[in-house]
């Protein structure tokens, strides 16, 4: 799992980590709960709809109709139509836009390819204001898809799902907040759209665990670029691994929890004091957890 880390001052982001199938990661992610959407009823029946605007059935396979209301954030199960879940729950994909519009054209359409590049191209500002990071198909964790939402004019709610096309827990959004309170050791909750990363006692539930603040990358050429996503991972082994071991007296081979690496933001390398991690270990589901990790 990574965490990223936006230094103005001390201020970091926490990547929380994700159904085209096209690869994947080992990463896990913390999740961000967000309140349950509420359903309305529908007014007409998913058969009716479909027959009404004739999507052809491939079409319906692979983009559910949602007849529920759906928020950016709110995450979803895939049957025929889209039920939403609770984040915190395993689950297929989440919206990250509401009114992405297609040309209607594409309504009538059987190319799977002309469908993909449309929403691709629809969605990828969402995406890269959501997940704070470029969009590069099948290179990362999630990828863009999409539920359809109304034929007339043919609007979609942009999503992300996971590249490997599993379940996943958690949210996908990276939101911006203050660690500078969460020290080595503490037991904590991460930022929220509202609040700062949370210290919390390690005999109650939270998501993760500090066990090394602010090392150096050592970076120390003010024109090194900035790592792509393996070299975070190179970054994560070297720096982390070690200090995980001696923290908890276990191997991350060992055990069935993650590593979760706080970086820089992009915008934030040139300042070279900026150029450092923390770690921090969370349960590698996803989920919350009680008692430290400490050996």
């Amino acid at each position: 799992m990574r965490f990223s880390k936006v230094v103005v001052v001390v201020v970091v982001v926490l990547a929380i980590t994700g159904c085209r199938s096209d690869g994947g990661s080992n990463s896990e992610v913390l999740p961000i709960s967000t309140v349950p959407p509420t359903t309305e009823a529908p007014t007409t029946s998913v058969a009716t709809t479909t027959s009404a605007v004739g999507f052809s059935d491939i079409l319906v396979e692979i983009f559910p109709f949602e007849n529920a209301v759906l928020q950016v954030g709110d995450c979803y199960d895939i049957d025929f139509d889209a039920e939403p879940v609770e984040c915190e729950s395993p689950h297929d994909g989440q919206v990250i836009s509401t009114s992405a519009v297609l040309s209607s054209s594409l309504i009538q359409s059987i190319d799977e390819d002309a469908w993909f590049e449309a929403i691709d191209i629809a969605c990828v500002d969402e995406f890269e204001s959501f997940l704070k990071t470029g969009y590069d198909y099948g290179s990362g964790r999630y990828v863009i898809d999409a539920i359809i939402k109304s034929a007339d004019p043919l609007t979609i709610y942009c999503t992300v799902v996971s590249s490997d096309g599993e379940k996943w827990i958690g949210s996908a959004e990276v939101v911006i907040g203050l660690y500078d309170n969460v020290k080595f050791g503490d037991c904590f909750d991460p930022p929220t759209k509202t609040d700062d990363a949370l210290v919390i006692p390690c005999s109650r539930p939270h998501y993760a665990e500090m066990f090394l603040v602010d090392a150096k990358i050592v970076f120390d050429d003010v024109y090194a670029r900035y790592p792509t996503e393996d070299e975070w991972d190179e970054i994560t082994d070297r720096i982390c691994l070690s200090p995980f071991k001696k923290y908890t007296g276990q191997s991350i081979d060992d055990v069935d929890y993650s590593i979760a690496l706080i970086f820089p933001l992009e915008y934030d390398w040139e300042q070279i004091e900026n150029r450092v991690v923390s770690c921090a270990i969370t349960s590698g589901t996803g989920a919350k957890w009680t008692g430290s990790k400490r050996k």
